[in-house]
């Protein structure tokens, strides 16, 4: 598998900033992203959230007052026939893991999904709750894409609300 050269938090700065500067340019309002400390986006199980007011869902209070939310993933390029999904998509695809890797009390490394259940809590009240990850493994790409404003365009987002059940991994191709 091969991985981007740039980090995730690289990733939800520049998609951050395509989406303030979507909601100015067809709305003329300044959107404000929420990121909760890492301790704190445990409970929470998002990376971004914003508060839209024109969306038709109440803030939620125990989601710092937001109504949108967002779930940042890496996703690496699978280029061989070897690997698990290569006969569904029949080329190399990009995939991102959806649970957490811990340790369990003998050491052994487990599946978390506790980010998942709660995004996933929200996404059951209908309020907007997608992943979002990367279709390049070029920081100049997201640069160039970025610096054009159509990085918003060529993102992969998962809408939560359409997943029924709990997914090891989240892929998909650029075609």
């Amino acid at each position: 598998m091969r991985e981007p050269n740039f980090s995730e938090s690289q990733l939800q700065q520049a998609v951050n900033a395509a989406f303030i500067r979507h909601i100015f340019e067809v709305r003329g309002e300044w959107a404000f992203a929420n990121i909760p400390s890492l301790c704190a986006e445990y409970d929470l199980g998002w990376d971004t959230a914003f508060y839209f007011r024109w969306l038709p869902h109440p803030p939620v209070d125990e989601h710092e007052g937001c109504n949108f939310f967002i779930q940042y993933k890496l996703s690496g390029l699978l280029t061989s026939a070897g690997a698990k999904q290569w006969e569904f998509w029949r080329s190399e695809y990009f995939r991102f893991k959806i649970p957490h890797s811990t340790q369990n009390d003998s050491g052994e490394y487990i599946d978390d999904y506790h980010q998942w259940d709660r995004l996933k809590e929200l996404a059951n009240k209908n309020y907007p709750t997608f992943y979002a990850t990367n279709d390049t493994l070029s920081k100049s790409d997201i640069k160039t894409k970025s610096d054009n404003g159509s990085l918003l365009e060529s993102m992969p987002i998962l809408d939560v609300r359409h997943v029924n059940d709990k997914h090891k991994f989240g892929t998909f191709t650029n075609e």
